[in-house]
């Protein structure tokens, strides 16, 4: 019966996922731009008030960087998953449109945060957009990886599994505190997304310094 069950289940390429990812974080990283305006001043006195324009719109200066680069460590994560993934289901398949539509959403919730800076109902919106897509591949990856369910067991062990299901939750914790913290300052909450990738750099070193260590003790 479970093996008759498996034979009907529908099976999907990846390749087809890993297209689809690609361009929408191409569109959407590249709609983050559209929240930066050339200003428009005067010719008599633009080049004395140029400056103090451009210093006035460094909030968003600010959270278009932050908002790329962040979205580059979803890309990033997204192809590492897809590296171990060598099948595809529908249930991952819904968990993945989930994670695009909250992609796609990143360049309206960066926008609303640069144009209403230091709202929290704002920095609230863009923290819990940025929760839910790390909720979201969380998820992914500990469906796909469950009893190796979507990934080979000779590609990859149970210790990189587990490590990968930490990294995926280095954004929801750090959009956690983020929420919190705009309770108090609501101009500031969002720069603690400065330390996402710090953070998974030395969870990423101390994890291969680990794993050479063991196999020194095991040799």
């Amino acid at each position: 019966m479970p093996a008759e069950k498996e034979s009907r289940r529908f099976w999907l390429k990846v390749n087809r996922i890993e297209s689809l990812a690609d361009g929408i974080f191409a569109v959407a990283m590249t709609l983050l731009v559209l929240g930066l305006e050339i200003p428009d001043l005067p010719q008599e006195t633009a080049a004395a008030a140029l400056h103090e324009t451009l210093a006035l719109d460094w909030p968003k200066f600010q959270n278009y960087v932050l908002s790329f680069l962040l979205l580059a460590i979803f890309w990033i994560n997204h192809h590492r998953q897809f590296h171990h993934v060598k099948r595809a289901d529908e249930p991952f398949l819904w968990l993945n449109i989930f994670a695009f539509m909250l992609v796609a959403i990143v360049p309206f919730s960066t926008s609303l945060m640069s144009n209403y800076d230091g709202f929290l109902a704002t920095e609230l919106i863009f923290e819990a957009n940025l929760l839910g897509l790390g909720l979201v591949y969380f998820a992914m990856w500990f469906y796909a990886s469950g009893k190796y369910r979507l990934i080979d067991r000779a590609d990859i062990d149970e210790a990189r599994i587990n490590f990968a299901l930490r990294i995926n939750l280095v954004v929801p914790v750090v959009s956690v505190m983020a929420m919190m913290l705009a309770f108090m300052t609501a101009t500031w909450s969002e720069t603690l997304y400065v330390a996402c990738p710090f953070i998974i750099h030395f969870m990423k070193r101390r994890f291969n310094k680990n794993r050479r260590e063991n196999k020194q003790i095991s040799a």
